[in-house]
């Protein structure tokens, strides 16, 4: 004998998290809020080290503009925008940020 179980939920029925993140896929909105997610998780991101020096941080057609306020930190981070291109971008898992400037 069988023994069904019934979870409750409708066969065509999804949780709420993936409904938000279809949302978010296909609403005009998808890049500021993944945008948003990059300031709001910098310091996750690229370390205290870095994010206690960083003054500005905001994104702006795909370019990250950072305002660091130490000059040797700045000119390392110049050197490897690549490496961070690529972490940050890994991080959100989409292609968010094409270029950094430091302000």
């Amino acid at each position: 004998m069988k023994r069904i179980i019934n979870s409750g939920r409708k066969a065509d029925t999804s949780p709420l998290k993936e409904c938000i993140e279809e949302f978010l896929k296909n609403s005009p909105i998808s890049k500021r809020y993944q945008e948003t997610r990059i300031t709001s998780n910098w310091e996750r991101i690229v370390g205290k080290t870095i994010a206690a020096r960083t003054s500005e941080i905001f994104v702006k057609n795909q370019v990250l503009y950072l305002k660091i306020n130490s000059a040797p930190l700045k000119s390392e981070l110049s050197m490897a925008k690549a490496k961070m291109t690529q972490l940050i971008n890994n991080e959100l898992g989409e292609e968010v940020v094409k270029e950094i400037v430091f302000i």
